[in-house]
């Protein structure tokens, strides 16, 4: 659950900073059609009503934003 969070507010801060579905995937460490899913949850809930709450999921997941090192589940030398 944790990772899943993190992964939004990661998305959602690179929709912040205008990047692409297929940069944030890359930046991010998902799929394109993850990132496609997660920028459409935040079309839907980004209104005054849950401001607080995804401001507080971005601040927590992107303490400094470190970006992905390669595919999840990737074999290290």
């Amino acid at each position: 659950m944790k990772r899943y969070l993190r992964d939004f507010g990661r998305v959602v801060t690179c929709s912040k900073k205008a990047f692409t579905a297929t940069e944030t995937a890359h930046v991010v460490g998902i799929s394109e059609r993850l990132a496609h899913e997660y920028l459409a949850l935040y079309r839907d809930y980004n209104i005054p009503e849950y401001a607080d709450r995804l401001e507080d999921l971005v601040t927590r997941s992107n303490p400094s934003m470190p970006m992905s090192k390669g595919k999840k589940g990737a074999k290290k030398a």
